[in-house]
């Protein structure tokens, strides 16, 4: 019977391994959630819920992402992992397609919606957005920007969007300034009347005042019985005086005749003037000759008549 005993007495102790042994397993298991991080989790798991129900479906992938971490109590872990199957479901999705003025597919086309980059460039890859309406703005440096209104509904996977780009219009060709018109010319003979009005003006002044002075001497000390040597020299100077008003009148009309009418510069051609003052029996004449206003090539000559009165 001794025999049959020995594995009775090792029975003790090997139950006694077994129980030394349930407390090292027990130690090696993780730690489970503290209180902050289980939170967290429930925080970021309502939150996704109401941007969910608000349609910003994309804000609320980010929320149910932290949520189904592992991290979190597997309850709240396995709800958010099935809302984010859900989500990833009703979430619509664009793919972008862009062409140059030739046809040609195009990569280096900036997207924007807002102050929002979409992309970058063109790769071909889908981008999720959030569902409803959207302006999407594209930039290329070859062309002028292309906007464009959509509506995305939820769902709506992959829908294709394609733009093409035209050149710039060309710029309206400029129109030449209209050329300024070449300066009249100064000619020399208005300048030379109006030189000979002021002096006929200025003798007149002097022989006028002259004879009235000589005038009135003869009519204190002689009148009416002044001799014909005493009253010639009045009467002389009076007719001077006459023919150089006369000389005044006539140039000053000259000169603003030809000043007013004088031609325009052509190139090549130097149009002369003449002016004179020939005496005559009983007067003076004016003359004055040169190229017509109207036509440089013709010429006319004018004469004033200049008489006393």
């Amino acid at each position: 019977m001794r025999p049959s005993q020995a594995p009775l007495c090792l029975l003790p102790f090997a139950l006694a391994g077994l129980v030394g042994a349930c407390p090292r397993a027990a130690a090696a298991a993780p730690p489970g959630p503290s209180d902050e991080q289980k939170q967290a989790c429930a925080d970021a798991s309502e939150q996704g819920q109401e941007l969910r129900d608000q349609g910003k479906l994309l804000a609320a992938r980010e929320r149910f992402l932290a949520c189904a971490a592992e991290a979190c109590p597997p309850i709240i872990r396995k709800d958010c992992a099935d809302w984010l199957a859900d989500l990833d479901e009703r979430t619509p999705s664009i793919v972008l397609e862009a062409r140059g003025p030739e046809g040609q597919d195009l990569t280096n086309v900036r997207v924007l919606e807002g102050e929002r980059e979409l992309a970058a460039s063109l790769d071909g890859k889908a981008i999720p957005l959030d569902p409803g309406e959207h302006r999407l703005r594209y930039e290329w440096p070859g062309a002028p920007f292309v906007e464009e209104r959509i509506v995305l509904r939820e769902g709506e996977h992959r829908r294709r969007l394609s733009v093409r780009f035209t050149p710039p219009a060309p710029p309206p060709p400029k129109t030449p300034a209209p050329a300024a018109p070449p300066p009249r010319p100064l000619p020399l003979a208005p300048l030379v009347l109006g030189g000979v009005a002021l002096a006929g003006a200025a003798a007149f002044t002097g022989l006028a005042v002259s004879a009235k002075s000589d005038y009135d001497h003869l009519d204190r000390t002689c009148a009416p019985r002044c001799t014909d040597d005493l009253v010639d020299p009045v009467r002389t100077k009076l007719i001077l005086a006459n023919v150089s008003l006369g000389v005044s009148v006539v140039s000053l009309g000259v000169a603003t005749v030809l000043w007013f009418t004088r031609p325009q510069n052509s190139p090549g051609k130097t149009p002369t003037t003449a002016f004179a003052i020939t005496p005559l029996p009983g007067g003076a004449a004016a003359f004055f000759g040169g190229p017509l206003p109207f036509d440089g090539s013709s010429r006319a000559r004018v004469m004033a008549p200049i008489t006393p009165p």
